[in-house]
């Protein structure tokens, strides 16, 4: 049965998806065999996104419900579990609700070496497993909030970004109301923050108001593959891309280095204003993670009217690059070819794309690695969340290497661009995570009422590793600045 379809006022969406339904085209049926040569990335990325969204009880998807059991979300090779089994039993009783029911319950001088960090992680996985085990969502009550994901549309034609909105059924769309913003990081999207959305709901929209957004940066996850405004060179696929800006040890204080940068910073910052403009948000709480919250803190610095309080959540780009410092110098073959493919524009997603059926397993391989404490069956739909949003149309990763050089060092590091700006900061890393707290505690005192804060049994993805203890940090400096 179909669920009516509820927002609360002020929330200007569309929610059109895929305008054929692939879900029986034959090009559906080549996916299961052959998944590069589909072109439904976009709709199963969806059904990913929805399944790990539909954890809120609050949250009204659009898709029908039996794509939300779609088999390409399962695991491999007729494996179950029961409380696998159980979680589907649970969802195909979404059919025997009260139609006229509007909610559905469904359920210090240079970055770390990965070798070090791995270990480190290694040894703490039990704990992480624990973190899970005790955590328990808290219960938000459906019929005061409601969550909806959709597109908002930008002025360029064709171009939106995918937002999830959180907000009270009884919202009459102000303008003047707090607003909390997430922003996901490289090759990511809006669904990462899932195990987040109940606790920050909870705390925020129930209690005292909030609306919460999280957003599809242009050009990534399931916003339009909006094409990066590049030279004219074309590779094999017909992608247009920017000759290597520079080579490895070059001076990336160059103008035409520095006008890519620009280019590439604006075209995502220029598409989060209009996002902003087209939902009225005059002000908000920008929160952005790992590439993410460059771009957030790059935003803050342009527009720094328009946010009241920037939260960096293990953001890429701190530090200046040690001076000399050339990526693999000194180092094996193996980093000099990185380095070259780096700066000609290749990136790990198009490896993904090229390898085609091995595209899938290797996307499994490191779901089950780097989050095997996840629930089995939360684990496969990441998986094919991932997989969908990373093999889709190329478009805003062609704008990396002109952001960061190769060893991850940006070449206009935040430590250059904050410093001046007039707005609250909050730093928050995890306490083996690859980025290094010291670099934010470097700039601490030279920026605007900074705060840098570190997140027991975490790495970088903090928000996953331990989201109670996440949510708790994230709800304490919010309020705490907001009441200020």
């Amino acid at each position: 049965m179909s669920q009516p379809k509820v927002s609360p006022p002020g929330f200007p969406f569309s929610t059109d998806r895929e305008p054929a339904k692939i879900k029986r085209s034959l090009s559906y049926r080549l996916h299961h065999l052959y998944r590069w040569i589909s072109p439904g990335h976009s709709y199963l990325a969806a059904v990913a996104e929805n399944r790990l969204l539909s954890q809120m009880p609050f949250f009204v998807s659009d898709l029908p419900p039996e794509d939300l059991e779609d088999a390409v979300l399962r695991p491999p090779n007729g494996e179950s579990d029961s409380n696998m089994d159980q979680e589907v039993a649970e969802r195909k009783s979404m059919d025997s609700l009260d139609p006229s029911q509007p909610f559905v319950n469904a359920s210090k001088s240079t970055p770390k070496t990965w070798n070090n960090v791995a270990e480190r992680f290694d040894d703490m996985v039990d704990r992480l497993k624990s973190n899970h085990l005790n955590f328990k969502q808290p219960h938000v009550d459906p019929s005061k909030v409601v969550a909806r994901v959709g597109y908002v549309k930008l002025d360029a034609p064709n171009e939106y970004m995918n937002t999830l909105v959180i907000g009270r059924t009884d919202d009459d769309g102000s303008q003047d109301r707090n607003c909390l913003v997430l922003a996901h990081g490289f090759a990511a999207g809006l669904g990462f923050f899932y195990k987040n959305f109940n606790g920050l709901a909870k705390s925020l929209v129930e209690e005292r108001g909030w609306r919460i957004y999280a957003i599809d940066w242009l050009g990534m996850g399931r916003s339009s593959r909006s094409q990066y405004p590049r030279n004219t060179t074309q590779d094999k696929t017909g992608n247009s891309f920017s000759r290597v800006v520079s080579s490895p040890g070059s001076d990336d204080s160059s103008p035409e280095v520095q006008a890519n940068i620009d280019q590439a910073e604006s075209f995502f910052i220029d598409a989060l204003d209009q996002w902003r403009t087209r939902l009225g948000i005059n002000k908000m709480t920008l929160m952005g993670h790992s590439l993410g919250g460059y771009l957030a803190g790059a935003y803050t610095r342009k527009y720094p009217s328009r946010v009241s309080h920037l939260l960096l959540v293990s953001p890429v780009g701190v530090p200046y690059k040690p001076p000399g410092y050339v990526f693999g110098q000194g180092g094996s073959y193996l980093f000099n070819v990185v380095a070259k493919l780096w700066e000609s524009h290749y990136t790990p997603q198009g490896l993904i794309r090229a390898i085609g059926p091995m595209g899938p397993r290797i996307i499994q391989g490191y779901a089950q690695r780097r989050f095997h404490f996840l629930p089995r069956q939360e684990v496969m739909d990441f998986k094919a969340y991932i997989y969908n949003i990373v093999v889709d149309k190329g478009a805003g990763e062609y704008a990396l290497n002109h952001i960061l050089a190769p060893g991850a060092y940006a070449r206009r590091p935040l430590a250059q661009q904050l410093p001046g700006v007039k707005v609250p900061m909050t730093f928050l890393y995890g306490d083996i995570d690859w980025m290094d707290h010291r670099h934010a505690r470097d700039i601490q005192n030279q920026l605007y009422n900074a705060k840098v804060d570190v997140l027991p049994d975490a790495g970088h993805h903090l928000y996953l590793d331990n989201p109670k203890a996440f949510n708790d940090t994230i709800i304490a400096h919010v309020l705490g600045r907001a009441a200020k």
